[in-house]
């Protein structure tokens, strides 16, 4: 028997005796459609999603479901809430599964399996383990004693960003229109337990700042504290840098001003923890303004994830680390806290370092992550592509008759980003279709062996290998090193130490060097991967002088703390 519906109904208490609820309600056919309902005692609004799901995501969905199984225990008192599962058979059958809310290892795996597979990270789902719901509005005001004196405020349906400033009398209005990548990166910052359990010091301070955080189900938050480094929290403060960040205003309000003195790209974090069964301090680095002390984290040691308690938080600028700082481990953050920073690619470059990378692999011993994360930049550019076909009727891509290239028994379909690179001259038109599904397209099709891009007269085969791993790969930066020659390599920026010359770009013959004066300063060595980043290039190439070269020692270093960044680095034999 096969499942045809998958149903979930969950209610969630909040606030206990005197508190409020909120119902879920999931519904997933098993033409993929999938409807989600969600309504709160708190409010008379009801959210309602509605979305298509691929035939591969519903049977995944189904055949995990179908092998599910769960008793509840008969003194449950269903405090936190309860949940209902309901499978619907293709004879008529069904079989329902209740249990309490609650925190248990086969629920959270269960929760897990539904939040990824719809791609709903906030759902309840049976353990309420979710991400708290993002904020729909947000005021930020600043004070001085009982005068506003500059306001910050966001509204989701309007996606603006709307700053305000009183100067004498005169006011002063400035809108910045958001991206949805710039959006996601303010809610990263925030989440709900972070703010109720923090209580200010009682310190007295020339300004005073609130936040107001608005939530379409959950509570609301309200939260005024001291303008004044020792009181700025955490995520307060996270979240002021990344809106200074985004409107790059960084004098004209005293919000953005105030901390532009007191950070900057060279400022750390440094943290001292204890490993497990020891009392012994050791000293990381960081990036996370997140970090609280007595909170356990997640660090790398020997390949393999160790959770130590972070037991002192200090920040201050490379100079300032009690320890040489090109001796020090970053912790990297995606190992304890689930991040979700966009990463933007330029479509064209994309492509450019896609090609270079084929290049560049079969130079460096054929180090397969190089085209998996070459690849995964294009798929994330979101783009379109032109595939070849023999029929003029273009109504729907997926039912076309495509034009195959066979090489050795091998059936390839070919895709072009650009309708003036077409060099299939027996290709009487072109289906327009998104990257993402042109790879699903050779995946899902028995008789398509390969993939190809083509560019003007070079073209590259795609494996299926080659696009399972790249579909689900996040983009990173990539460190090599090994008997590399840099003529021999595609690289966008080749880093020379000349002393003379000092530090920064230039150009000749159609390549971009980076001179740095000074290879064995970790300060010098964090700037040259930070311009070299910011500035827009995917690759760089350098010969380190020996092994305790700080610009190489500290690459790993860099690609740690900076997790919304990708840059491939090619290091060369030591010399």
């Amino acid at each position: 028997m096969n499942i045809i519906s998958l149903e979930t109904d969950v209610t969630l208490n909040k606030g206990g005796e005197k508190g409020y609820t909120i119902t879920e309600k999931i519904k997933v056919n098993s033409s993929g459609f999938v409807q989600i309902l969600t309504t709160s005692s708190r409010v008379e609004e009801t959210r309602k999603e509605e979305l298509f799901i691929r035939p591969s995501i519903v049977f995944e969905l189904f055949n995990y479901f179908n092998s599910f199984s769960y008793e509840a225990f008969s003194n449950a008192d269903y405090k936190n809430g309860i949940w209902m599962l309901c499978l619907t058979f293709s004879d008529g059958s069904k079989r329902v599964l209740l249990g309490e809310v609650k925190d248990n290892q086969k629920l959270n795996v269960a929760s897990d399996a539904l939040r990824k597979l719809l791609q709903k990270p906030y759902l309840i789902a049976f353990d309420n383990k979710n991400r708290t719901e993002k904020f729909k509005t947000f005021t930020i005001s600043l004070t001085e004693g009982d005068e506003e004196i500059e306001k910050v405020i966001f509204i989701e349906s309007e996606r603006k960003l709307k700053l305000y400033k009183k100067e004498g009398k005169k006011e002063v209005f400035i809108e910045y229109k958001l991206d949805l990548w710039e959006i996601e990166k303010l809610r990263s910052c925030i989440w709900d337990e972070l703010f109720f359990d923090y209580v200010p010091p009682n310190e007295e301070a020339l300004f005073d700042i609130s936040f107001s955080f608005s939530f379409l189900l959950h509570s609301d938050i309200n939260v005024k504290l001291p303008y004044s480094y020792s009181c700025f929290y955490g995520p307060y403060y996270a979240f002021i840098y990344k809106l200074k960040e985004i409107t790059k205003e960084t004098n004209r309000f005293i919000i953005f001003s105030s901390l532009a003195l007191y950070f900057n790209k060279n400022h750390y974090v440094y943290l001292d923890v204890t490993f497990p069964n020891s009392d012994k301090k050791y000293r990381y680095v960081s990036k996370d303004l997140l970090i609280k002390e007595d909170e356990n984290v997640y660090i790398s040691k020997n390949n393999e994830l160790v959770n130590v308690n972070v037991k002192e938080v200090e920040s201050g600028l490379i100079s300032e680390s009690k320890y040489p700082f090109i001796n020090l481990e970053a912790i990297d953050s995606t190992f304890y806290r689930d991040y979700c920073f966009p990463i933007k690619f330029d479509k064209d470059k994309a492509l450019d370092n896609f090609f270079a990378a084929f290049v560049n692999y079969k130079e460096c011993s054929n180090n397969g992550y190089i085209l998996v994360n070459a690849l995964s930049k294009i798929i994330n550019c979101a783009q379109n592509c032109f595939v070849p076909t023999d029929t003029s009727d273009m109504s729907d891509y997926h039912s076309s008759s495509y034009l195959l290239i066979e090489d050795n028994s091998n059936h390839i379909l070919p895709c072009i980003f650009d309708e003036n690179d077409n060099i299939f001259s027996n290709c009487p038109s072109f289906s327009m279709m998104p990257f993402i599904d042109y790879l699903h397209l050779i995946l899902d099709s028995p008789g398509i062996n390969a993939g190809m891009i083509t560019r003007k007269n070079e073209s590259l085969i795609l494996t299926k290998e080659l696009i399972k791993y790249s579909l689900t790969w996040k983009p990173i930066s990539v460190i090599t090193a090994g008997s590399y020659k840099v003529e021999k390599l595609k690289v966008d920026v080749i880093v020379l130490v000349n002393k003379e010359k000092g530090s920064g770009f230039r150009s000749a013959r159609g390549q971009m060097y980076y001179y740095i004066s000074d290879q064995e300063s970790a300060e010098c060595a964090m700037k040259l991967f930070d311009d070299i980043s910011f500035a827009g290039f995917y690759s760089l190439y350098y010969s380190p002088q020996n092994k305790d070269d700080a610009i190489y020692k500290l690459s790993n270093t860099w690609k740690a703390l900076n997790k919304e960044r990708c840059l491939d680095m090619y290091f060369g034999i030591f010399e």
